[in-house]
């Protein structure tokens, strides 16, 4: 993470959530509050890494529901594999 991190106290956030800062190069930016992260909507990037983190999120879901598995452990087994995984990104990608 950078020393000083122009995401807090900054003007560039929306509705508490969104972020736009043309100045900031991060693509991921840890959420001004609470927990978690989102996108800085002011990167060519973020579209695009929106839509894979979506595609990636819901592929294993289609793939149960594909080949009609309705075992409850498969469901909850995938969750927490994308939810962990992701988590695992952001981290990773925070630290670089």
């Amino acid at each position: 993470m950078m020393e000083h991190d122009p995401s807090i106290g900054s003007g560039c956030w929306y509705l508490g959530q969104i972020y736009f800062n043309r100045d900031d190069n991060r693509i991921i930016v840890r959420k001004k509050r609470g927990c978690g992260w989102t996108l800085n909507f002011a990167r060519p990037l973020a579209i695009p890494t929106l839509i894979v983190f979506s595609a990636y999120a819901l592929a294993p879901f289609y793939l149960l529901n594909y080949f009609d598995i309705e075992n409850p452990w498969a469901l909850i087994t995938s969750f927490l594999f994308v939810l962990i995984s992701l988590m695992g990104f952001c981290f990773w990608i925070e630290k670089k």
